[in-house]
């Protein structure tokens, strides 16, 4: 399972930031020298500007664009994990805002040097804060990255893809369903900051790619895709957020409430619209499936009494049988 994770696109891209090949001829970069120079609380600071410098390099050299936001995100979230690891002891916040913003600086300044157009830039994002929070987004941002590798995945083998992949969809299907009125917000947040095409992501429109009766079959013999239905619906049920974590000016984590009450979200957005137009497949799938298991449970619950039963109607058909040809019998006679 472990290998199957590798190959997905998010797991693919993260590995990228961490891999510290080829860091010597970023060596005497005045970057790497400034920080050297100002920032004295964190280990490997050195090294750490020139993987920063590397990353940089390596996202705007990305030919694949598509999830360009969502890598500046993982770039920015790289770097804040980093400093946070790498901080000396005692570990506190303004220790770590004021390493941050050193290397804020010299990506401003990397930035201002390729001169590229500003919707392709990826810029330091100062708002970040609390590992724990930034930790879900990621997580919420990896199931967007990753949606169209498993879909892909769930058309060669249903059985198989959810087999590697249910435990890592049984954490971010929930996450999925509790930031989506938040993403969904015309105001500038840190979920459509960088993802802004949500819609076409929900968990529900993957059985638009199945067959849905033998889906509603399979699932009766694999606990796997029957785990992953069961899963999407009690997660649509979920209390969404309605707040998020950022640095205040002051330099201190402020929770920001987004949605004061359930009126607003509609306004912005009916969460049941995440459904695609042929949402009855999925009403088809579930009645289909909820009939076949019922039945099913039937009769494993009561296998010995419809035994009987069949064996019962199987002796009432033989005497039906035998009385039939004795009568017969005496007739040609």
């Amino acid at each position: 399972m472990a290998e199957a994770l590798n190959n997905l696109p998010s797991k693919i891209y993260y590995d990228q930031l961490l891999n510290k090949s080829d860091l010597d001829k970023y060596g005497d970069s005045s970057h790497v020298k400034q920080i050297n120079k100002n920032v004295e609380n964190v280990t490997h600071a050195k090294e750490i500007m020139q993987m920063l410098e590397k990353n940089i390099d390596v996202l705007y050299n990305t030919e694949d664009t598509t999830f360009l936001k969502k890598h500046c995100f993982d770039l920015n979230f790289w770097l804040y994990i980093t400093i946070h690891k790498n901080l000396t002891k005692p570990k506190n916040l303004s220790k770590l805002f004021q390493a941050l913003d050193e290397y804020y600086k010299e990506w401003d300044k990397i930035n201002r040097d390729k001169k590229l157009k500003n919707y392709l830039l990826c810029k330091p994002d100062r708002k970040l804060v609390g590992i724990k929070f930034l930790t879900e987004v990621k997580h919420l941002f990896d199931y967007f990255e990753n949606y169209e590798f498993v879909i892909n995945e769930a058309k060669k083998n249903c059985q198989d893809a959810c087999n590697k992949y249910y435990d890592q969809l049984k954490t971010l299907i929930p996450i999925y369903y509790k930031w989506l009125d938040i993403c969904k917000l015309k105001k500038e947040n840190i979920c459509n900051k960088y993802i802004s095409n949500h819609d076409n992501f929900a968990p529900r429109s993957i059985l638009q790619h199945v067959n849905v009766v033998g889906l509603a079959f399979t699932v009766l013999i694999n606990k796997c895709l029957k785990n992953v239905i069961n899963l999407v619906q009690e997660s649509e049920q979920l209390k969404p957020r309605t707040d998020v974590l950022i640095r205040s000016s002051k330099n201190k984590p402020r929770m920001v409430k987004l949605i004061k009450n359930r009126a607003l979200a509609d306004a912005e957005g009916n969460i049941l619209e995440i459904v695609f137009e042929n949402n009855h497949r999925y009403d088809l799938l579930s009645n289909i499936v909820w009939f076949l298991n019922t039945a099913y449970t039937y009769i494993s619950e009561n296998i010995v009494l419809i035994g009987f039963f069949i064996l019962g109607m199987l002796f009432v058909l033989g005497i039906f049988y035998e009385a039939n040809n004795i009568a017969k019998k005496k007739k040609k006679n």
